[in-house]
């Protein structure tokens, strides 16, 4: 699998400002009254694009130009990618037409403090955090269409009736796009506000974290009082607005010990959710700061893992098992699992070039090390002879 960057170093030359901006090759009456970034791939120099662009962004050798040169030591940069480029020379892919992993980051901050968090939330401003998000969904070309499009963070709702204003737009611009929205989902406990994001597009899809059966549990994990009430109050509200929920319990020593009781009453009283993820976690964030308290060999709650997908099963919900590899899960499950990490964060163990099945299998966090592993144990699948 090839692994799309989401930040890259370059050299920088004339760049006074942080720019947000289309990288194309070649200029369009469509790119009127936007930021238009000249990516030059070698050959004779486009003087339209000269003229329209402001700056240009190559790894090709240049001479004297008059607009601000980007210098990048990368092979996969794609026409039609919305870049923001920092005087530091500083490169954030921020939509790439050709990954299927595409998100809009809507903020830092949160209303929860969740133990394994790989994005530590910040006290920040959100100011201006959706007009940044307009600007970028104003950038993309409508030829790059995404089948879907994520919204995360941080808490995408502290940015409140911000939020409504992005999906609404880039609902508008693409209809048949899919938005992935990434919430705790305490704040669609307030059912004015859900229903009104409800009202934005048909094409809604919020994953919500639920990490155990009780307040006890629940809002340990998100060390937040009164979130578990919230969050189910919440989840509530999104199926009455028509909203599709996906539950997400991220697995680790905690959700585990518990996970029997979770999923009996997600049977109980959430029957009517729509996909239910079990994900294996990932070591970033504070779950690096936590994870001696946090970790557990996926191959301790195997057998643990296989029954629960089988009861949901036989209670006839939706379940996947997300970034976990085939060889940490019963080969009984194997039709529950998904390539879910995203393609710039998916690394494979060397090992995992002579297995039969890497082609299909979800594979590591890049963040995975020897100080922050996911398991002592790899076997592969064998080649057959």
């Amino acid at each position: 699998m090839e692994k799309f960057k989401v930040a890259l170093k370059s050299e920088t030359t004339g760049i006074q400002g942080e720019q947000l901006g289309l990288a194309v090759c070649s200029w369009s009456d469509d790119y009127q009254g936007k930021n238009v970034l000249y990516y030059y791939k070698g050959g004779e120099l486009d003087q339209t694009m000269l003229e329209k662009a402001s700056l240009i962004v190559t790894k090709q050798p240049i001479g004297e130009v008059s607009l601000p040169v980007v210098k990048i030591d990368y092979d996969h940069l794609v026409e039609g990618s919305v870049l923001q480029i920092a005087p530091s020379g500083k490169i954030r892919v921020m939509f790439n037409p050709e990954s299927g992993n595409n998100a809009l980051f809507a903020t830092d901050a949160c209303n929860n403090y969740c133990v394994m968090c790989p994005q530590p939330p910040k006290p920040v401003s959100i100011e201006h955090c959706t007009d940044y998000l307009l600007e970028i969904i104003s950038l993309i070309r409508e030829c790059d269409a995404p089948e879907s499009l994520g919204i995360t963070g941080g808490e995408p709702t502290m940015i409140r009736e911000g939020l409504i204003e992005v999906i609404s737009k880039a609902s508008e611009k693409f209809p048949e796009t899919v938005i992935q929205l990434l919430s705790n989902g305490r704040f669609f406990a307030y059912r004015d506000y859900t229903k009104e994001l409800g009202a934005t597009t048909k094409k809604l899809f919020v994953g919500i974290p639920l990490f155990g059966a009780t307040s006890d549990i629940h809002d340990y994990i998100v060390q937040a009082k009164g979130a578990f009430e919230q969050t189910i109050n919440g989840i509530y509200e999104c199926k009455r607005q028509g909203i599709e929920v996906e539950l997400r319990v991220v697995l680790h020593k905690h959700t585990v010990e518990e996970l029997d009781l979770l999923v009996e009453f997600i049977h109980r009283n959430l029957p009517f959710v729509n996909h239910i993820a079990l994900m294996g976690m990932e070591n970033m964030g504070f779950a690096k700061m936590n994870y001696k308290d946090l970790w557990i060999d996926p191959v301790e709650y195997k057998a643990k893992l296989s029954h629960v997908v089988g009861m949901l099963t036989l209670f006839g919900m939706n379940v996947s098992v997300f970034n976990l590899p085939f060889c940490l899960v019963d080969p009984s499950i194997w039709n529950h699992c998904r390539q879910s990490i995203s393609d710039f964060k998916t690394a494979y163990h060397p090992s995992c070039e002579l297995c039969s099945m890497k082609s299909e299998c979800a594979g590591f966090f890049s963040s995975t090390n020897e100080k922050f592993l996911l398991t002592d144990t790899i076997n592969i699948v064998p080649v057959e002879a």
